[in-house]
C-alpha cells in the first residue's frame, strides 16, 4: 500500500513540474500547463469534499444526540424495579440489585432464561454492586444480600425503567448508509422517555494529509468525540444521580 501511495503522489508531482514548466514557456503551452495543474488539483478538490461531509457527519451526530428530549428520575422516588436488555445481562442486574436503588432488578442468563433479583437488606449488608456476588454460577444464585429467582416467562420481568446495554436500545439503531457503526452503547429509559445515554461510535474518514490507492481515498477507523462508556452500574448510578 505505501508504494502505491508514493507512485500515485510521485504522478500528481510530475504533472504539476510538468504543467508549471509548460507555463513558464508561456504562448500555446502554458494551456496546456494550466489543463496539467487541474488535474493534478482533481484528487484534492474529491478529498476536500470528503472530509467536509465527514466534519458534517460528525457534528450531526453530535447535535442530534444532544437533542434528544430527556427525563430525570427522582433519587429519592425511584421506581421499584429495573431491567436490564440486552444478551447475558443477569449479571448486571444482579450487581444492580446489590445496590438497593431498586426492590427489584431483572436480567437475562446466558440461555435467555430471566432472573429477578431482590436487595434483602439484613443486616450487614453494603449498598454496594458486591453484595451480589457470589460463585459459581454467580447469576444463578442468592446471597445474604440479594435473592435470586429464575422466572417463570420473560413477559413477568416487566419494569418500567430499562438499561439496554451494548447496542440493545433504541438510541442505537443508527440508519443504514450513514456510514456510522455503533460499537458499545448504554441507554437508560423510564418507558418510552430517555434519561441518560453514551455511546462509542466510529466510521471510515479520509486520511489528513490526504492519502489515495488506486484513485480512491483511503479512510480509517475514526472514534467519534464524546465522553469514555463506563460500566453499566456505574453509568446508572450516575443517571439516578447516586453516583460520582
Amino acid at each position: 500500500v505505501g508504494l502505491v501511495n508514493l507512485a500515485e503522489y510521485g504522478v500528481i508531482i510530475w504533472i504539476v513540474v510538468t504543467g508549471v514548466r509548460l507555463i513558464r514557456r508561456r504562448g500555446e503551452y502554458a494551456v496546456g500547463g494550466a489543463l496539467l495543474l487541474g488535474l493534478a488539483a482533481i484528487p484534492f478538490v474529491f478529498w476536500v469534499f470528503d472530509l467536509k461531509k465527514d466534519q458534517e457527519l460528525i457534528e450531526a451526530r453530535r447535535v442530534e444526540i444532544a437533542s434528544w428530549p430527556r427525563e430525570k428520575l427522582d433519587p429519592d422516588n425511584l421506581p421499584d424495579a429495573i431491567r436490564v436488555g440486552g444478551n447475558y445481562s443477569a449479571t448486571t442486574a444482579k450487581k444492580l440489585a446489590g445496590l438497593g436503588f431498586f426492590n427489584d432488578a431483572y436480567g437475562e442468563g446466558e440461555r435467555g432464561e430471566w432472573y429477578r433479583y431482590s436487595y434483602t437488606g439484613a443486616p450487614g449488608c453494603p449498598r454496594t454492586e458486591k453484595a451480589g456476588y457470589s460463585t459459581p454460577d454467580f447469576w444463578k444464585t442468592s446471597t445474604p444480600c440479594v435473592t435470586a429467582e429464575r422466572m417463570v416467562a420473560t413477559k413477568s420481568a416487566d419494569a418500567n425503567v430499562v438499561l439496554y446495554l451494548n447496542r440493545s436500545g433504541p438510541g442505537a439503531k443508527v440508519p443504514k448508509g450513514d456510514g456510522i457503526k455503533i460499537i458499545n452503547s448504554l441507554e437508560l429509559r423510564s418507558g418510552n422517555a430517555l434519561i441518560a445515554y453514551v455511546d462509542e461510535a466510529r466510521f471510515w474518514r479520509v486520511y489528513t494529509p490526504p492519502l489515495w490507492l488506486f484513485g480512491k481515498p483511503m479512510r480509517y477507523g475514526y472514534r467519534l468525540p464524546g465522553p469514555e462508556v463506563p460500566d453499566p452500574v456505574t453509568f446508572v448510578a450516575r443517571a439516578i444521580g447516586r453516583g460520582p
